[in-house]
């Protein structure tokens, strides 16, 4: 959807008849060519272009905020009291940090699986470090007025910078389809039993291309900018937030029981019991404030 959205923002002025309509289908028949593609191996060396484009996104829009502040001073709110504001804010912490369904088809095409714990730990140190120099900087620069996406934001549009940010971060979305959802096929390849058939290409394409055409159909339905943040929310809050904290923190539980003679510390359950109701509160808070927010989104 953000991939259409931008393309259709890159493209307004040059093609001013091209429907964001269009933008999704045309996005859809690029990341269609990844039907192609077997498992994540094959896709590894998108990672390499997304790294430089996150590296581009942090140092440009750093750069660009620090040299277009507002015109007015800003109005930073320091505490939220709005319970709602913390459901959506939640999500999308779990969002950014959602890899975890993607993480055992990562290990299994790893050449050197022993790595995998210090991939994992750099990998999360730097998502944290994309995220807080942009979230402290500009929210210091803008104060309230920032945007989801950042791109959005009033004093930042328009400016070259964030229309080269905006075009790499269009590639670098295109680029990460095939990493997302190449695990989620996959399984449901292995399912149908799609490799034991007589043509596997086939039955590959079938299945991917329906996946396409659901995100397609999605992308199409909601097509606004003002739709997209409330989106991203929902799907955090009622996929990522149990993938990033519930089940993780139930299944270890489980796991330890098993594996352990000992019986579970106290504080072990504990802990794990805190983090639990906290993603279940902000799940709850963050799905029911996002539906709202697209409610009120076609009210307007």
């Amino acid at each position: 959807m953000l991939a259409a959205l931008n393309t259709h923002l890159l493209l307004q002025h040059a093609a001013p008849s091209l429907t964001i309509e269009a933008c999704a289908l045309l996005v859809a028949a690029i990341v269609w060519l990844h039907v192609f593609l077997k498992t994540l191996g094959e896709v590894a060396v998108v990672s390499y272009f997304n790294m430089c484009v996150n590296v581009s996104l942090l140092v440009i829009v750093i750069a660009s905020s620090l040299s277009h502040p507002p015109t007015t001073p800003p109005h930073t709110t320091f505490v939220v009291t709005d319970a709602m504001s913390f459901g959506s804010a939640f999500a999308s912490f779990g969002f950014a940090f959602g890899v975890h369904p993607v993480l055992p088809s990562i290990r299994s095409s790893m050449r050197r699986p022993a790595q995998y714990s210090s991939m994992v730990l750099c990998s999360f140190a730097g998502t944290l470090l994309f995220y807080l120099p942009i979230t402290i900087v500009c929210y210091a620069v803008y104060g309230d007025e920032v945007q989801s996406p950042i791109t959005d934001t009033e004093a930042l549009e328009g400016s070259a910078a964030v229309k080269v940010v905006t075009a790499a971060i269009t590639g670098h979305l295109i680029m990460s389809y095939p990493l997302l959802v190449l695990t989620p096929e996959t399984a449901l390849e292995e399912t149908l039993r799609v490799d034991d058939r007589a043509c596997p290409l086939a039955g590959r394409i079938m299945v991917r291309s329906l996946f396409i055409g659901f995100t397609t159909l999605v992308t199409i339905a909601l097509r606004t900018p003002a739709r997209f943040a409330p989106l991203l929310d929902l799907v955090s809050a009622c996929t990522s937030t149990f993938t990033v904290f519930i089940l993780p923190c139930v299944f270890y539980l489980k796991l330890r029981r098993m594996i352990s003679d000992a019986s579970l510390l106290r504080r072990e359950v504990c802990w794990n019991a805190l983090i639990v109701t906290l993603a279940a509160t902000g799940a709850a808070f963050g799905t029911v404030d996002a539906l709202n927010e697209l409610v009120r989104s076609y009210a307007r």
